[in-house]
């Protein structure tokens, strides 16, 4: 049987996310004039959003205040550096695949958890 679509998960599959989401959540605790606690790297990467911003106000008490606009506030700078870092983002292999299998007559699709600006900063950037 021919295979006739290919549908990818986009962060982790397609695009390398993880570090660009830290750099992001990072860059937010600092412009909020804080210090990201050793224990927070491990926590905001493969975790939603709103989990993240959970975490980081209870490792820092001082973002609680920011609570109802961190998540947004950090698809802002996430979107920057996307725009910034650009092709870079794509995990090596994925453009060249992308274009065999879509030569080859087989449709293509991206899958994703994440919302949706964020999923378009990410694709019109890789």
């Amino acid at each position: 049987m021919r295979v006739k679509g290919v549908i990818f998960d986009l962060d982790g599959t397609l695009i390398d996310s993880e570090d660009i989401h830290l750099e992001a959540w990072n860059k937010l605790i600092e412009n909020y004039g804080e210090t990201p606690p050793p224990r927070w790297h491990a926590g905001p990467v493969g975790m939603p959003d709103t989990f993240a911003r959970d975490k980081m106000c209870r490792l820092m008490p001082a973002m609680r205040p920011h609570f109802d606009t961190l998540g947004e506030e950090k698809q802002v700078v996430y979107r920057a550096l996307a725009k910034e870092k650009g092709r870079a983002l794509a995990f090596p292999g994925v453009e060249e695949s992308s274009v065999r299998l879509r030569d080859a007559g087989v449709g293509l699709g991206v899958g994703t958890n994440s919302v949706r600006g964020k999923t378009e900063a990410t694709l019109t950037s890789a």
